[in-house]
This record gives structure tokens, C-alpha cells and sequence, in this order.
């Protein structure tokens, strides 16, 4: 595929991405505040589709050029991966910071599978995917009190 032709259809999926992400947002439930629960979301919305909507004007005017991908299997395991977070969290809302931290575990354990065999980087990887749950916890959940 050429990088014209890959870029646009990459800057239109996260265009869209932006729009269903704004969309989904306006549902949150916002008491009142001016920085409620909806700032975060739709500003990142807003941005994704603004940069994603440069992106396109900025490939229209590029020149075509043949671009090959190196890794394709890590590059369609993560997609794999994150369609299927997506997919297990659409389909039990509650169990998120479950299915985040074994998204999270997954990934690491991906791309060191061969490595992960030393204690040291599976506790590692353990940390890792445990941190960043309890920092979009407390985050999301506890500071902004967004309800998953």
C-alpha cells in the first residue's frame, strides 16, 4: 500500500474515531460542573478529529510513496489485542480496570515473550500493567468520577 493511500485511510479511521468518541461523551452525565467528567473526553475528541482532519489535508497535497511494514505481526497483534479489549469491555462495562490490566499484561507479555520467562520481567510487566490501572482508577474513576 502507499503511504498516500495508507495515511488517508489512517487519518479518516481516527477522524471517525474522534466523532464516535465526542458522541459517546456527550451521554456522560455532567452535574453542572464546568470541569465535569465531559471536559476530558471531548476535548480529546475534538482534538483527535482536528489532527486527524490536518493529517488528511497535509496527505492530499503529499506525493505518493511506497512504504512497507517491517513487523506486521506485531502490528496486527496489537490491533488484534486492542479490538478484543474493546470487544470484552463493550460486553461486561463493570469488569474495565480488570480487562485494562489484562490488556495491559497482554501487550508487555507480547512484545517480551521472550524474556518473559526471568522473573524480573514478568514482575515487571505485573507493575507495569498495575500502575497504570490504579493511576486510570484514581484518575477517572476517583478525581474525575467517571463511571465505567
Amino acid at each position: 500500500m502507499g503511504y498516500r493511500m495508507g495515511s488517508i485511510v489512517l487519518s479518516l479511521l481516527f477522524t471517525l474515531l474522534g466523532v464516535g468518541t465526542l458522541w459517546q461523551s456527550l451521554g456522560i452525565r455532567n452535574n453542572g460542573e464546568n470541569l465535569g467528567p465531559t471536559f476530558f473526553p471531548n476535548t480529546l475528541a475534538v482534538l483527535v478529529i482536528v489532527f486527524g482532519l490536518i493529517i488528511l489535508v497535509r496527505t492530499i497535497k503529499a506525493k505518493n510513496e511506497i512504504v512497507s511494514i517491517d513487523n506486521k505481526k506485531q502490528v496486527f497483534a496489537t490491533i488484534g489485542l486492542t479490538i478484543a479489549f474493546f470487544i470484552a469491555w463493550s460486553l461486561a462495562h463493570r469488569l474495565y480496570f480488570v480487562w485494562l490490566f489484562i490488556y495491559i499484561m497482554a501487550l508487555y507479555a507480547f512484545y517480551k515473550q521472550q524474556e518473559l520467562k526471568k522473573v524480573r520481567v514478568l514482575l515487571i510487566g505485573l507493575a507495569l500493567a498495575g500502575g497504570v490501572t490504579i493511576f486510570i482508577y484514581y484518575v477517572f474513576g476517583v478525581l474525575i468520577m467517571v463511571n465505567f
